[in-house]
């Protein structure tokens, strides 16, 4: 375990080492908190960073040229402060936004820290590129480009031709006008105006006169008021909205406050992102001569909320590049408050329905329960009255029956299942099953008295046999009723059957007792005589009547007494 710590322990040792230190000196055309160029330098830093094997230690100066002028004067001041702060310092490169900052380097950054090469990002000068040495010089140019805003606004109006461009007095205003006038050169049909003032009040005074519907805005940073006072961007903005109704343009990705739709502009979040990629192709041994600079990656960004106010929608074609920041509220999020208030009132009535429910409930179960009870009283009732019935049919050797005859389902009591001999697995419940085990002799006799029964309204009361799966034949009795439905046909019949083979074996002993009693008095000279309590003679028998010139059944009187 300790080989393995001081391993790993070596190892961090050695990674920690191999990265190396890199000092980068950074000058910014305008302050800290500007927000082009916080965006700038925040994303080179990032992109910066994500380099692996560096370890980079970031000198940050401005000159601030927003609030103070750029000039000669002031550059050779601003050097000579930052000559002697980085008197020992020796970058391995310089970053440098916007115009000011790269015409300081030109200058007078190449002095204070000769041979270090120069990255540049946001610099609408084109004219400074002839002035770049490539040996040490690359970046990223800012193209403000005006076709497509015209391309969007001929979507939104197609018949304006006056528009009206918009600045500060700033160098950085001169050299996009130039260019915007360059490529407007290729739009005959466009007449445009431009209109700059380093004094805010001066600036909307001169667009109240002016009567363009479309208004264009270019590089607004060094805008002053009255009192010498450096306005902030939504200061600026803001009073341009109020000064006129305007559909307002938007040629950097800063400027998209309320009140301005947007447009295609240039991002300083990209620009940065881009330089810090070209520093990386030089930290990897990539002449800086070899590293040529690029333009500025522009994007459609549009405010979402103005875009409606416009009424525009957007053509395909512009849509899939539109990046929407502000977007319309959705339904949702339009009526939050509303909606959380009534999801609140929902699941308060949701809990109350709840537990509502829930004393419905145990009210429910508890009358389930004493019903449940009440009904296990009367199942135990009625399975008692049930056994009573078998043990009482049993006794009878009786047994009850149903036939459905539309549906041929027959129902047999426990009684008939014992007097057939079978179970109710051995017998297919239909009239059929019933008439097979009907004596064969018998079987038509029984068909005939159930058509009578069913056609004839004759009742059905028959005898016959049946024949048990053993071979021994029972008699038994039957009678039914016939259960019809409105229109009289008969749809059902109910009856009994009841064994009485005992009750015909006794008759037919008493048939053959009796046959063999007359036989014998017959025989005999003899008269047998038999009265009633009366003492009429109901009988006389004998061979003995012969003698009395009598005739069987005569009587010699007709009372004993």
């Amino acid at each position: 375990m300790r080989t393995v710590f001081i391993a790993i322990l070596f190892s961090w040792i050695i990674t920690a080492n191999a990265a190396v230190h890199t000092p980068v000196f950074v000058l910014h055309s305008y302050s800290q908190e500007y927000p082009w160029t916080k965006r700038q330098h925040e994303s080179f830093m990032q992109t910066l960073e994500s380099l692996p094997d560096h370890a980079f230690s970031i000198s940050v100066e401005y000159l601030d040229t927003k609030r103070v002028d750029y000039n000669p004067a002031y550059a050779d001041q601003v050097a000579n402060s930052l000559a002697g702060k980085y008197q020992d310092y020796q970058p391995r490169f310089i970053y440098v936004t916007d115009d000011n900052a790269l015409s300081f380097a030109l200058s007078h950054l190449t002095r204070i820290f000769p041979g270090v090469p120069v990255f540049f990002s946001g610099v609408n000068n084109y004219q400074i590129r002839d002035q770049l040495d490539p040996e040490r010089f690359t970046g990223v140019f800012e193209h403000k480009e005006i076709a497509p805003n015209l391309e969007l606004m001929r979507h939104i109006a197609p018949d304006i031709r006056d528009i009206l461009v918009v600045g500060d007095d700033s160098e950085t205003f001169q050299s996009i006008r130039d260019e915007l006038q360059t490529e407007l050169r290729s739009h005959p049909d466009i007449r445009a105006n431009f209109i700059s003032h380093g004094q805010i009040e001066a600036l909307i005074q001169d667009l109240r006169g002016h009567r363009e519907r479309f208004v264009f805005l270019t590089t607004l940073g060094k805008m002053v008021n009255a009192q010498g006072e450096t306005q902030t961007l939504a200061e600026t903005i803001a009073a341009i909205v109020a000064a006129g109704d305007f559909t307002i343009f938007s040629m950097e990705d800063v400027y998209l406050y309320p009140g301005v739709l947007g447009g295609y502009v240039t991002s300083g979040t990209r620009q940065g992102d881009m330089a810090a990629k070209l520093v990386k192709r030089y930290l990897t041994d990539e002449p800086v001569k070899a590293i040529t600079p690029l333009d500025s990656p522009n994007e459609y960004l549009i405010n979402g909320t103005e875009l409606h106010k416009t009424g525009l929608i957007l053509p395909d074609a512009i849509a899939r590049q539109t990046r929407i920041i502000n977007p319309l509220p959705s339904f949702i999020e339009k009526h939050a408050a509303f909606i959380l208030r009534s999801l609140y009132a929902l699941a308060a009535l949701l809990v109350i329905l709840l537990v509502s429910s829930l004393l419905i409930v145990i009210r429910k179960n508890r009358q389930i329960l004493q019903g449940s009870d009440a009904l296990t009283t009367q199942t135990k009732h009625l399975n008692e009255v049930r056994e009573s019935l078998i043990r009482a049919q049993r006794i009878a050797g009786m047994g009850n029956w149903d036939w459905y005859i539309g549906e041929n389902r027959l129902y047999w009591s426990e009684g008939i299942y014992r007097l057939f001999g079978i179970n109710s697995q051995d017998f297919e419940a239909s009239y059929e099953g019933f008439i097979n085990r009907v004596h064969p002799d018998d079987r038509e006799h029984v068909n005939a008295a159930v058509r009578q029964a069913i056609e004839s309204h004759i009742p059905y009361d028959i005898t016959h046999r049946i024949v048990r799966p053993d071979g021994e034949i029972l008699v038994v009795h039957e009678n039914a009723e016939i259960i019809r439905d409105e229109r009289g046909k008969a749809i059902r019949m109910t009856g009994t059957l009841l064994d009485i083979t005992a009750q015909k074996q006794v008759e037919a002993a008493l048939r053959s007792s009796e046959a063999k009693l007359r036989t014998v008095i017959q025989g005999f000279p003899i008269i047998l005589w038999m009265i009633d309590s009366d003492g009429v003679f109901i009988l006389s028998e004998g061979k003995g009547l012969e003698a009395e010139n009598l005739k069987p059944g005569q009587v010699v009187g007709e009372s004993f007494f």
